[in-house]
Order: structure tokens, then C-alpha cells, then sequence
């Protein structure tokens, strides 16, 4: 059996919510971070009994194993008053960013913009959207499924931005000109005679 939780929990046994949260990490290949971090038990209590001092720890925070190491920290906040009986849980995320190159088969579009300053433009822009959603809806009626719904109403979004702002012309400058080429033979040239 993988171990889903630390062993820093509020209490020593658990209910059968428990149990089946637990179960439910298992067969998700998941970590119940909230066990996982060494606090006061005033820190880790997420549920306060009505008409008590008593606290449970019933509300957790739960990540893929794989990404288990990006949390640093989990505990209960306990200053912020939301009207409730249950404390706030704070989580410490550490954000790891790829810097992945640009891949031309995915380019990202560049909207011009500057054609949605003028009233007439986004009227024209909202009109178009308007029509296209309206011949979608029964194509969006009859999919369940919420990514495919996505994915139409993604596509009418960008046709209809295509149509009425269009893209931006690449601005590629032609800054490597004849004066660059000349000063690298001059370069070239002194080292060789160094």
C-alpha cells in the first residue's frame, strides 16, 4: 500500500470519511498534504464544532504524486472571519516555469487590437460573434461533453475575431543591414592584422 498521508495529523484515528478519503487517494495516486507538515494542533483543525471549543480536521488539500513536491506548506488560517464554521486552509505553492521555445506549428496569434478602440469595430465584432454563436447553439445543444463544447465555441470565437479585427502583421525589422556587415569585416580585418 503507497502511503497517501503524513503522519502529522490532528488525530490518531480516523472515521470512516476518512477511511474512504484515503481509499480515494489510493486509487487516484494521491497525497494528502495536509498530514504532511509538522504544526501546533490550533494549525491544522479546519472545522470547528458548533457550540464548542472542538476542532476536526476534515477539510484537506490533495495533489497528484507527481506534483506532491511543489507544495511546501499547508495550515489553517484562522484570523480571517468568512462566516463560517470551517477555517480557511492555506496552501505555500512552489511554481516551477519551463521556458519552452517557440514551436511554429502553435504559434500564438496576434489580435490587432488596436481596431477594438473604435465603437463601430466591437459592435461589428459583437454582432458577428452574436450570428455565429446562434447558428452553433444546436450543434452546442446536443454535446455533453464539456471540452468539445469548448472547443466549438473556442473556434466561433477566434473565426469571428479573425473576420472583424484580423491579426498583426509580423514586424520583422531588417536591423542586420549593410552597416552591421561592414563593421564586422572592419573586425574582421583588425584581428587578423592583430
Amino acid at each position: 500500500m503507497k502511503k497517501v498521508a503524513g503522519k502529522y495529523s490532528l488525530h490518531d484515528k480516523t472515521n470512516k470519511n476518512g477511511e474512504l478519503l484515503v481509499q480515494f487517494a489510493e486509487r487516484n495516486q494521491l497525497v494528502i498534504k495536509t498530514t504532511c507538515f509538522q504544526h501546533k494542533n490550533i494549525h491544522k483543525g479546519t472545522w470547528k464544532i458548533p457550540g464548542t471549543t472542538e476542532v476536526n480536521q476534515i477539510d484537506h488539500i490533495l495533489i497528484s504524486n507527481r506534483h506532491a513536491s511543489n507544495i511546501i506548506d499547508v495550515r489553517t488560517a484562522r484570523g480571517p472571519n468568512c462566516d463560517s464554521d470551517h477555517f480557511l486552509v492555506k496552501t505555500v505553492l512552489r511554481a516551477r516555469l519551463l521556458n519552452i521555445g517557440k514551436s511554429k506549428g502553435n504559434a500564438r496569434i496576434q489580435w490587432n487590437i488596436e481596431k477594438l478602440q473604435q465603437p463601430e469595430n466591437i459592435k461589428q465584432y459583437q454582432q458577428k460573434l452574436a450570428t455565429k454563436l446562434q447558428e452553433e447553439k444546436q450543434k452546442l445543444y446536443h454535446v455533453k461533453n464539456v471540452d468539445s463544447k469548448w472547443e466549438i465555441i473556442s473556434r466561433t470565437i477566434k473565426e469571428s475575431a479573425k473576420e472583424i479585427v484580423g491579426t498583426k502583421e509580423e514586424e520583422n525589422e531588417e536591423w542586420f543591414d549593410q552597416e552591421c556587415r561592414k563593421a564586422i569585416e572592419i573586425k574582421k580585418t583588425t584581428i587578423g592584422k592583430l
